[in-house]
């Protein structure tokens, strides 16, 4: 245990201290996606190329992209308030601070989890679209730890929890259920049609 938390602290300050401090440009690249508020950018593109792909069909996509953000955020919010850890910032010496402020409850990165689960379920829906949105939610989650919030652990378990979220909302509500309503309608037809011959 003792050896993870020395490999958590030695690849948050790596990340956080090393990795960037030559390079300016880094840190605002860092900042702008670590902003919460400009998550509104990259979920207009994806509805935009949704709309592009698919039409009116879309709308079910966008709006179960919304949804299973929202119980993302909310599944974090949970874990948060269930493990209570404290953020680098606020116990570590030596961080570099990035971030407007430190923030509350370290585990699990939100922004992390929310942006893999947004890359994953689109993903299922359209695969061009793997791989942009699996380099964003890396850079997403990357950037929580360099401007000083997150340990790596954070964003490596949002990482996973968000794109686990994300594949069975879509599994469930694109495959199963559906299937599900099929055979039933199936059944309910042949039922039907027996008993008119009858």
């Amino acid at each position: 245990m003792e050896f993870l938390v020395n490999l958590n602290h030695a690849v948050f300050f790596w990340i956080n201290q090393d990795a960037g401090h030559h390079y300016p440009w880094l840190d605002w690249l860092m900042l702008f996606l670590s902003d919460a508020r400009n998550g509104v950018i990259p979920l207009v593109l994806i509805s935009v190329f949704v709309f592009w792909r698919s039409g009116k069909p879309g709308w079910r996509v966008i709006a179960g992209m919304v949804v299973l953000v929202l119980l993302s955020d909310w599944s974090g919010a949970l874990i948060k308030h269930a493990f209570t850890t404290e953020r680098p910032c606020d116990v570590l010496e030596g961080v570099r601070l990035l971030a407007p402020y430190c923030g509350r409850n370290s585990f699990p990165s939100n922004h992390a989890m929310n942006m893999a689960a947004i890359a994953a379920f689109i993903g299922w829906h359209y695969r061009a679209m793997v791989a942009p949105l699996t380099v964003l939610a890396l850079l997403v989650g990357l950037s929580r730890i360099y401007v000083g919030v997150h340990y790596p652990g954070d964003v490596l378990f949002g990482w996973t929890w968000g794109a686990a979220i994300a594949s069975t909302f879509y599994w469930l509500g694109w495959k199963a259920i559906p299937r599900l309503r099929y055979k039933q309608r199936n059944t309910l037809e042949d039922t039907t049609r027996l008993e008119e011959d009858n």
